[in-house]
């Protein structure tokens, strides 16, 4: 019997950052400090299918090119702290972070089963990492290929 996993990682170049094991609905979280308007947004990621699935998006003002509307086939939530945009069926194996700096962006992420955050800014500050997601037989990661 032949079983999956998937992995999802964050490297800078060559430079391998973090790979951890995902499970299906697994959540990815990152988050900024908006360059405009100084306030956080953070994006929740959702493992399916060997993909990340943007699920939600939490924003405390909705100006400067932050959201506004729901999404297609999503809905808006608001609280006491956040405004939360959820669906809008975006999913990708790989993406592009760019990563700011102790001053400007402040990113950072998590990962599932985790809860604190890891700071990038300090890691690898200005940046671009590239988060991707890869599925492969569970053998094959134990013998490191």
């Amino acid at each position: 019997m032949c079983v999956d996993a998937t992995i999802i990682s964050l490297a800078v170049g060559e430079e391998v950052l973090v790979d951890e094991y995902m499970y299906l609905g697994s959540l990815f979280e990152t988050g900024y400090i908006h360059s405009v308007q100084k306030t956080p947004v953070e994006d929740v990621y959702v493992v399916v299918d060997g993909k990340l699935w943007l699920w939600e998006e939490r924003v405390v003002s909705h100006n400067a090119g932050l959201p506004s509307e729901s999404p297609y086939r999503g809905y808006y939530l608001s609280d006491k702290d956040w405004m939360h945009f959820f669906g809008g069926r975006y999913s990708t194996k790989r993406y592009m972070l760019r990563v700011g700096d102790n001053v400007l962006g402040r990113n950072v992420c998590r990962f599932y089963g985790r809860s604190d955050w890891i700071d990038l800014f300090d890691i690898v500050p200005g940046k671009r990492c590239v988060v991707s997601v890869e599925t492969k037989p569970f053998l094959t990661t134990l013998v490191g290929m």
